[in-house]
C-alpha cells in the first residue's frame, strides 16, 4: 500500500495486544517505522534499577525518534503505555510536522488482560519483567488516567482476534 505521512500511537495497558497490532500495521505501510517502547527501554542496561528514570529516557528517545522520522518523511507507528503528558508531546510533534496523528487506546477488562498474560507467561522478575501483580497495578494506573487523554479512538479488544482489531483500527485511518 502506498504510504502517506502520519503518526499512529497505540496505547493501552500491558498485555492488551499493542505489539501484535503494531506489527500488522507496520507490514501494511511501506517504509513506515515502528517505535516499540519496550524495545527502546530494554536497550538501557539495568533499566529495572531505576524504572522512573529509564521510562523518562525511553519516552524522550521515542519522541526524538518520532520527530526525526516525521521530519524526514517517514510514517511512524509508536506503541506503548503512555501518560497524558507523553501524548501531548507526540501531538505537538505531529502538529509541527503537519501530519495527522491517530491515537488508539486498546481496551479490555482486567480479567481479559490477565488471561492473555497468563497464557503468554511472565518474563523473569530478575530482568525487570512483568508479574501478575505488576500487570494489575499498571492496569489500574492506566485506567485511572484514561479519562484525561485527548480525543483517542477507543478499541474494545474483548473476544476479537488481532485481525478484527486491525480492521477496526485501519477503518479509522484516513
Amino acid at each position: 500500500m502506498k504510504n502517506s505521512l502520519f503518526l499512529i500511537v497505540l496505547n493501552g495497558p500491558h498485555g492488551i495486544g499493542k505489539s501484535s497490532l503494531s506489527k500488522l500495521l507496520h507490514e501494511e505501510f511501506l517504509m513506515s517505522y515502528l517505535v516499540p517502547i519496550t524495545n527502546i527501554r530494554n536497550g538501557f542496561s539495568h533499566f529495572e534499577i531505576d524504572r522512573g528514570a529509564s521510562i523518562k529516557k525511553t519516552i524522550l528517545l521515542a519522541q526524538k525518534m518520532t520527530e526525526h522520522l516525521l521530519s524526514s518523511g517517514t510514517a511512524t507507528i509508536v506503541e506503548g503505555v503512555f501518560r497524558e503528558t507523553d501524548l501531548v508531546e507526540f501531538e505537538k510533534i505531529a502538529q509541527d510536522n503537519k501530519v495527522p496523528i491517530y491515537h488508539f487506546i486498546l481496551e479490555a477488562p482486567l480479567e481479559t488482560v490477565l488471561e492473555r498474560a497468563d497464557g503468554r507467561g511472565y518474563e523473569s522478575v530478575i530482568s525487570g519483567g512483568m508479574t501478575r501483580e505488576k500487570i494489575i497495578s499498571f492496569y489500574q494506573d492506566f485506567e485511572s488516567r484514561k479519562p484525561n487523554f485527548l480525543t483517542p479512538v477507543k478499541i474494545d479488544t474483548v473476544k476479537k482476534t488481532v485481525d478484527q482489531i486491525y480492521r477496526e483500527v485501519r477503518g479509522n485511518i484516513k
